[in-house]
């Protein structure tokens, strides 16, 4: 599971969740785009608009797919309730991997039942590239290291090669400039 915003999805999106796929042996990676965050302020883009954004992004890719799930449930969107329902999916037959960036994963102590999530799922934590070494499990606070240090996190450095900072997608986006480092409509 890739959840995020994908405001707009760009290529560092694409390549990464390839890469991880390649390096974890996943047999799909889902993209989820969140209806309304619940801790950022509310997307410029409208859900359903980059819904189809991610669509037609990851058409090309018979590994990759994309789901509506949270855009069908009103209010915001809480990434623990999408692993649970996952979970009911697959009737806890498949393991599942959270994708996340190391942005999002330094405040998942404010997100809903976060402890929940060390035995809801794997995590796999995405850095920028030319970000500073870090652990993962050293973001989080020191009882929930505890049940982590051999637990399901990974940490992936630096994944995608390009830093393409998405301000640069957007503002390319907003004055019609170039734009060869956003997938294709």
């Amino acid at each position: 599971m890739f959840g995020g915003t994908f405001n707009p999805v760009h290529w560092g999106h694409l390549r990464s969740a390839e890469e991880i796929r390649e390096q974890f042996g996943l047999s799909r990676v889902i993209f989820i785009p969140v209806h309304v965050p619940p801790h950022k302020k509310a997307a410029v883009i409208s859900s359903e608009h980059r819904f189809n954004m991610v669509r037609k992004a990851i058409s090309g890719n018979r590994f990759f797919r994309v789901s509506d799930l949270e855009l069908q449930r009103p209010g915001k969107s809480y990434s623990i309730d999408t692993i649970r329902h996952f979970h009911g999916l697959s009737r806890g037959q498949e393991e599942i991997y959270f994708i996340l960036g190391t942005d999002a994963f330094r405040e998942i102590t404010a997100w809903k039942d976060y402890p929940a999530f060390f035995s809801a799922c794997n995590f796999i934590v995405m850095t920028r590239p030319g970000a500073n070494d870090v652990r993962a499990a050293e973001l989080l606070p020191r009882d929930i290291q505890a049940q982590t240090m051999c637990g399901p996190l990974s940490c992936c450095h630096g994944t995608y090669k390009k830093n393409l900072p998405v301000s640069r997608t957007r503002a390319a986006l907003c004055t019609h400039q170039g734009t060869a480092f956003i997938p294709p409509r």
